[in-house]
């Protein structure tokens, strides 16, 4: 089986949420980063107020209620921020030419192994290095690690059925256990 494609911008922010919802050291993550920025908002306003002597005004309590707020609106955002950064990032690396962005991307799926061949190089991983196949909204993500992975778009797949296929080819060369097959 073989297929090409071109990796949009799109393809990659779709498995950046997916890695945000689906993973859980992603989430894991998060999660410690919005109570760490929550954390460290609270005790810089309370080494302002402690460094300004406020103690006993009421202004105590406009300082603490703007870092609070400052700190929630932080825990209950963070998604869209970080989604922006990960934007950033990407359209950096497409303007400095550090991605595959408009370059034709082939995969050859070979009976232990597949060949993945792009403008720059061609590399063949063995199917026992994957980690697990996952269902994203429009791509299949093999990955080779707990974060890392090689996006194939849905678009690839003529029909359905040869998507489906396709699925049931590359389930059987992955185990849960990478290094079992």
């Amino acid at each position: 089986m073989k297929y090409s494609c071109v990796i949009e911008e799109k393809d990659l922010l779709e498995l950046n949420k997916y890695n945000f919802k689906h993973i859980p050291s992603v989430k894991r993550r998060m999660l410690a980063i919005r109570i760490l920025f929550a954390v460290v908002v609270l005790a810089t306003a309370s080494l302002m107020e402690r460094s300004m002597d406020y103690s006993g005004s009421p202004f105590v309590y406009v300082h603490y209620g703007i870092a609070l707020a400052f700190a929630l609106a932080f825990f209950l955002s963070y998604k869209q921020l970080i989604f922006f950064s990960v934007k950033r990032r990407i359209r950096k690396n497409k303007e400095s030419g550090k991605s595959l962005f408009g370059s034709e991307l082939t995969y050859e799926f070979l009976e232990d192994s597949y060949k993945e061949t792009t403008r720059d190089s061609e590399s063949t991983v063995k199917y026992s290095i994957i980690r697990k196949v996952s269902t994203g909204k429009n791509a299949y993500y093999l990955y080779v690690s707990d974060r890392a992975a090689h996006i194939l778009p849905f678009r690839v797949f003529a029909s359905d059925s040869e998507r489906e296929e396709f699925y049931r080819f590359i389930q059987s060369k992955v185990t849960d256990e990478p290094g079992q097959k």
